[in-house]
């Protein structure tokens, strides 16, 4: 009884099914590293939550690098920037109180002039230019910035941080 080969064309199909299945862990594997990297990236993060949240809900996130995943995160805080800035002019447009109406026209004046207008656009500049030690500082700077906008609100109403 002899073996005979099997036909050219099973060889064929098992190379390409092989060839397949080298790409697809391949491509598994790039995915993995991909979140591996959003994942010790945010590790050295102050809220690790919410940095996991924000980069994971950008689809830039799956291919980016590690300034890549900085400029996502400039992008969010820009848009959270915006948002709060929107809501700030909100509440002054319906708030009588000038105490109040003056606290929050500092809040917006923090966030428009010192934020969107300098914080964002150099952080984005640094980055583009990749140079490590100013992107940790402007990126720090972003993280920390906003906070120092609700002390002149401390004893206003609790309504106004919502």
């Amino acid at each position: 009884m002899s073996i005979s080969s099997p036909p050219e064309s099973s060889l064929r199909m098992r190379s390409s099914v092989f060839l397949l299945c080298v790409v697809s862990l391949s491509l598994t594997q790039i995915q993995f590293s991909r979140a591996d990297l959003v994942d010790q990236t945010c590790k050295q993060t102050p809220n690790y939550d919410l940095c996991v949240k924000t980069l994971r809900a950008d689809p830039r996130s799956s291919t980016a690098d590690v300034t890549g995943l900085a400029l996502v995160t400039v992008d969010a805080i820009k848009a959270k920037a915006t948002a709060t800035l929107d809501r700030i002019n909100g509440l002054l447009g319906t708030t009588p109180d000038p105490k109040t109406k003056a606290a929050l026209s500092h809040c917006g004046e923090l966030y428009d002039n010192a934020v969107l207008k300098a914080d964002i656009p150099s952080a984005i500049e640094a980055l583009r230019r990749v140079i490590p030690n100013l992107q940790n500082k402007e990126l720090m700077m972003l993280l920390t910035r906003p906070t120092p906008a609700r002390e002149p609100l401390a004893g206003f109403p609790h309504y106004l941080f919502q």
